[in-house]
């Protein structure tokens, strides 16, 4: 098996593009999860394919969700173990177990 040999790119281009455009470019690169600006505008004019990331955002949103809640716990926890705080852990895991219903109802199959 022959040994990988890196080409070297000793061409340059300079492309102009408005502001709209070029926050589209940037929006899609995020999106890719590519290493360089550069390297994913080289992938594009020479149409090779591309990666795009996509996110849940139902997903984001119950771990952003859980997140908060496990914060609240924490700190009623550490602040007393009075009755007072004891309903309040009460109130909180029914808050929970909502979140969770909902989250399951989004992702049954349709």
């Amino acid at each position: 098996m022959k040994p990988f040999v890196r080409k070297r790119r000793s061409f340059r281009i300079a492309l102009m593009y408005t502001e709209d455009e070029f926050q589209w470019l940037q929006q899609r690169f995020v999106r890719s999860g590519g290493r360089s600006f550069s390297g994913y505008v080289r992938k594009i004019t020479l149409k090779e394919p591309v990666e795009q990331r996509v996110r849940n955002a139902s997903f984001d949103d119950f771990i952003g969700e859980i997140v908060r809640l496990r914060k609240e716990m924490t700190a009623i926890r550490s602040a007393s173990s009075s009755p007072e705080f004891h309903g309040q852990l009460i109130d909180l895991h029914h808050e929970i177990q909502q979140t969770i219903d909902k989250i399951a109802v989004l992702c049954m199959p349709v």
